[in-house]
């Protein structure tokens, strides 16, 4: 029901009888109209009273209601004028009446009345009392809480292949019960179905038995869905609109040079294996190369922010993408959110890990199946020990190249056919 809901009520003497000269009275209920299909008031007036003292009470399944027109709610404090309209449909006319004062009816409930069950709070656990007086009375800012406590509850919607891991956990207590080996082969190999399982989600589509790369990780139709292609080409041209050379290798160099936001992967990408290229191939080299900015640059937004991003940053970050391209975007690695009108960006840990591991094997389609991580963790600002991890998760091996500099900028990945994984590591529990 609405809050503060109003209506309306006749005038009535003390024994009951109508009084003609009574105009109606407007009845406001602030926690919503009792649902019942009729309210019998009683109105009492004092007799000898010059201002015209009024009291409405009434009872209803061992609730009281009670108002009045003086005291604390003394016309004289109503900052509001109310009146009732009547519409005639023949003459199109409507009559206004002044209804005058609202009486606002306070409740009480009688201790002594019998509640249900439904409503007693004795039914209820804590974590709906909790709930319900946050409700009721919690300001903004702990209702957000209360909201964000609820969302960190685990349950078997959001837990990647909850099926395999309840069928682990259950076989697990089985095997307990009878003492028997916990390790068994059973059990081992629900634990590398579950593994598959969560692999097939995160990765691209995949064949770990494929000897090329393109056949191990398909780039058209597979990394790239086949609708996105006409995307890439339109976004392409539309960039080349605006340049002086209708868009030659030396104005993407330029391109990329100048926007001080650029990836470093991108810019060596474009030097070392782009810009000698031509013709078509140049061009679909450059449709996928700017798909790798986005994504990067994507990362790097949700990664290092928090907070939901909002669409509009999103959309001038990535250097404004066709609007079925940031969908599609949007849809596999983020969540979409929207709130008092904005849309924005938000994400989780395991969307942000799907979304850079496209990224790692977009990059090796371009730089012919080998990744220069010094540059990728610094353009996506996210620790080296992850970045590596996700690296092998695709299964790529880590070479240190030869050579000076520091610890950690001379490894590239390198992808390794046939497909090998990091295989599941079996370890005692620890009893702490």
């Amino acid at each position: 029901m609405k809050s503060n809901a109003v209506c309306t009520f006749r005038g009535a003497t003390a024994n009951g009888s109508p009084s003609d000269s009574e105009s109606p009275r407007l009845l406001s209920f602030s926690f919503g109209i009792p649902a019942t299909d009729g309210i019998p008031f009683q109105a009492f007036r004092k007799a000898n009273s010059k201002k015209r003292k009024l009291l409405l009470e009434t009872e209803m399944s061992g609730i009281k209601f009670k108002g009045s027109n003086f005291g604390v709610d003394n016309p004289g404090n109503d900052f509001t004028e109310f009146s009732i309209g009547v519409y005639d449909e023949k003459a199109g006319v409507m009559e206004l009446h002044r209804a005058g004062h609202v009486f606002a009816m306070e409740q009480r409930r009688d201790e002594d009345a019998h509640v249900p069950e439904s409503l007693s709070a004795a039914s209820m656990t804590a974590m709906e009392r909790r709930q319900s007086l946050t409700d009721a009375f919690g300001s903004k800012k702990k209702k957000r809480a209360m909201k964000a406590a609820e969302s960190n509850i685990i349950s078997s919607q959001n837990i990647v292949a909850a099926d395999t891991i309840s069928n682990i956990l259950t076989e697990s207590v089985a095997v307990s019960a009878r003492k028997s080996d916990p390790a068994g082969e059973e059990e081992g190999a629900s634990v590398l179905s579950a593994m598959d399982q969560h692999r097939q989600m995160m990765l691209p589509h995949f064949d770990a038995t494929a000897s090329s790369l393109r056949a191990a990780y398909p780039l058209s139709g597979g990394l790239v869905p086949q609708h996105i292609l006409p995307l890439l080409q339109e976004w392409t041209d539309r960039v080349c609109q605006g340049m002086q050379g209708g868009g030659c290798a030396e104005d993407w160099r330029c391109y990329f040079a100048e926007d001080p936001l650029c990836p470093q992967t991108v810019s060596e990408l474009f030097d070392q294996n782009v810009s000698h290229l031509s013709g078509k191939e140049f061009k679909k080299s450059i449709g996928f190369l700017i798909l790798c900015d986005a994504m990067i640059r994507l990362a790097m937004a949700l990664s290092e922010s928090t907070k939901p991003v909002l669409k509009e940053s999103v959309e001038q970050l990535l250097m404004s993408p066709p609007a079925p391209l940031l969908r599609h975007l949007a849809d596999n690695f983020a969540v979409f959110k929207k709130s008092f009108g904005k849309s924005s960006f938000a994400s989780t840990k395991p969307l942000i890990d799907k979304l850079l591991m496209h990224t790692m094997v977009l990059i090796l389609h371009l730089n012919g199946g080998i990744i220069r991580l010094a540059a990728f963790t610094k353009d996506v600002k996210l620790g080296a020990v992850r970045i590596n991890s996700l690296a092998k998760e695709i299964g790529c091996s880590l070479v240190h190249d030869k050579g000076g500099g520091p610890s950690g900028s001379n490894v590239s990945a390198h992808l390794a056919l046939p497909l090998k994984f990091p295989e599941h590591r079996k370890g005692k529990v620890s009893s702490r």
